[in-house]
């Protein structure tokens, strides 16, 4: 397969887009903003790395079909930036394989699926086993409240790297 590099940075505001477009890699778009993803990709060009977050199978196709390079896809575990899950409406790590097998299926097995949603160093292993097939996983506040981001960031790539399926 091939891939796009990685992004060094994306907007996850499309109201900043324009402004922000000539210093950023790429654009982020919320679930709840996937009808602005062929407005944006059009806007954008093919070389600007367009993404976008996905809490259920549809949503992940719909996002497909209109042209992104990558899904964040969650929530995966417990988080305080979604304080209206829980235990039982999480929709957990299961649902990156669900939209991995549904992506293959529809001719899309290029588009990255990365796991999000209170991903850290002791759980950032079990989106990309062998069981859920993420290709990578998105990382926030485990790492932006660490004392030392940078090696908080770098033991969770090792840990991550280790286990990829």
């Amino acid at each position: 397969l091939s891939r796009r590099p990685i992004v060094v940075m994306n907007i996850n505001n499309i109201s900043y887009v324009e402004m922000a477009l000539p210093y950023a890699d790429g654009v982020h778009v919320k679930e709840c903003n996937w009808e602005d993803l062929v407005k944006i990709r059009n806007e954008v060009g093919p070389d600007v790395v367009l993404g976008s977050s996905c809490h259920s199978v549809a949503s992940a196709v719909r996002a497909a079909n209109c042209g992104v390079d990558y899904l964040l896809v969650g929530t995966c575990f417990l988080t305080r930036s979604h304080p209206e899950k829980n235990e039982n409406n999480l929709e957990g790590p299961g649902l990156v394989l669900q939209i991995r097998e549904e992506l293959n299926l529809l001719g899309f097995e290029d588009i990255p699926c990365l796991a999000i949603g209170g991903i850290n160093m002791e759980n950032c292993k079990i989106p990309v086993s062998s069981k859920y097939k993420a290709d990578g996983v998105a990382v926030i506040r485990s790492v932006m409240s660490a004392l030392d981001p940078g090696e908080v960031a770098l033991q969770i790539k090792k840990t991550m790297l280790d286990n990829i399926a």
